[in-house]
């Protein structure tokens, strides 16, 4: 006899649980592993790193040229940059514990997963409308220190403003790729998607 309600579905030893979960959980541990990696380390490390060290040596103990490329460093980090840099190294530990959970086909992964993409977009746009508004800042510091053409930031030096606005534009593109996946992946396409454990996500 056929019944107006279909019986509850339970995953044992006879039904896979879906793949999914641990597909997106690996790649969102190697996204966050290296957004965390670069944010934490190479960014926020590497800048309280370097401000602590100009403090620390003696002026006139560098070659000119040498004080010049660290002094067009720092000049373009301020302290907006820095609060960006720290914000960001949370994004990405939000999306490692968000996929951590996921890959332990946890219900709260996919509502991580979701405040990851809301909060990693509005972050990113943010981040590239500062970049923007300080393009012509970045430019003017170059050529105030044109010994810094021949060094790590000469990329830089030879930019214009305009070359600056187009590379954050399209770096901050690649970057919200991933926070946009994530929105449309468990929002949409795997709205109320059973992960394998008799649990709805929400």
């Amino acid at each position: 006899m056929s019944s107006m309600n279909s019986p509850p579905v339970f995953h044992d030893e006879l039904t896979d649980p879906p793949k999914w979960p641990v597909t997106i959980g690996v790649l969102g541990c190697i996204w966050g592993g290296l957004t965390l990696l670069y944010n934490g380390c190479c960014q926020v490390a590497g800048t309280v790193i370097g401000k602590v060290a100009m403090g620390a040596i003696p002026p006139g103990s560098m070659p000119p040229e040498a004080q010049d490329q660290m002094n067009a460093q720092m000049a373009l980090v301020g302290p907006i940059d820095i609060l960006f840099m720290v914000v960001l190294t949370g994004v990405s530990a939000l999306l490692l514990v968000s996929a951590i959970m996921l890959l332990r086909r946890k219900p709260i992964g996919v509502k991580l997963h979701l405040a990851y993409g809301i909060v990693a977009t509005v972050i990113l746009i943010a981040h590239v409308a500062w970049q923007i508004s300080r393009a012509d800042d970045y430019a003017q510091v170059m050529k105030q220190n044109p010994a810094a053409a021949n060094g790590p930031m000469a990329a830089f030096a030879n930019m214009g403003a305009t070359m600056m606005i187009v590379s954050s534009v399209v770096i901050g593109l690649l970057r919200l790729g991933y926070p946009l996946f994530c929105l449309i992946w468990f929002g949409v396409v795997k709205k109320n998607a059973d992960l394998g454990t008799n649990e709805v996500s929400i």
